[in-house]
């Protein structure tokens, strides 16, 4: 996996600014890329299990602050085949008439006093496994070791980000305190557009990838009903 020091060396030598007195200081440059993996969060988000001992008569349970989305849930886990559960909104009158549904509900803050909740129809009886497949924020950088858990087929995309916002942050500068006999706030705009442009073009790329590697063939079983 690759290091933020990496990830920051990789990122000079795309902006150009590998001189001995670089423009750019690490910390701006890792704010970038931070502000890169938020941006990415939603397009590919990281596939996480949660693995949580069902509690005796317990239908609540945190998770961790980052998970975005729920993609399965299997409860009581270890069955063949698996007892997965069906989504159903907590507040439908329907949920709590079954004990095959489950509901994820997400917070409007980062608060870690206010987590993502699991909720269960089922009562459970007690030393259950309840596993949960979700989508969840990929890590934040910080420590110069810190390893990126965006997978390295985005990281390009990481890097386009954070030179779009080199070159924002440069525009803004110079417009601020512009310089009345140059063009070269015309020039960093242009710039702004072009970086832009090219880290768009590079997502619906990936997108495009991504949708296409996910597709798989479906075929209509003859016994199945047609509503």
């Amino acid at each position: 996996m690759t290091t933020l020091a990496e990830m920051l060396d990789q990122l000079r030598n795309l902006i150009g600014d590998t001189g001995a007195t670089p423009h750019f200081n690490d910390l701006q440059l890792t704010d970038y890329l931070n502000r890169a993996i938020q941006e990415l969060n939603p397009y590919f988000p990281r596939r996480l299990t949660y693995t949580l001992s069902a509690v005796a008569g317990e239908h609540e349970y945190a998770l961790e602050v980052g998970c975005r989305a729920a993609l399965a849930c299997e409860f009581p886990a270890g069955r063949m085949p698996p007892a997965f559960l069906r989504r159903m909104d907590c507040t439908h009158p329907d949920f709590w008439r079954g004990d095959d549904r489950y509901d994820l509900i997400l917070p409007h803050d980062a608060s870690s006093l206010n987590p993502p909740r699991l909720i269960l129809s089922a009562a459970p009886a007690g030393g259950e496994t309840i596993l949960l497949q979700a989508a969840a924020d990929h890590n934040p950088l910080s420590a110069s070791g810190d390893e990126a858990t965006l997978p390295g087929r985005y990281h390009n995309l990481l890097l386009l980000f954070a030179r779009l916002q080199v070159w924002r942050e440069l525009s803004t500068g110079e417009g601020m305190d512009p310089n009345p006999i140059q063009l070269w706030s015309a020039t960093l705009e242009l710039n702004v557009e072009r970086a832009e442009r090219q880290y768009r073009s590079a997502l619906k790329a990936a997108l495009a990838a991504e949708s296409r590697s996910s597709t798989a063939a479906w075929r209509m079983s003859p016994c199945d009903r047609v509503y």
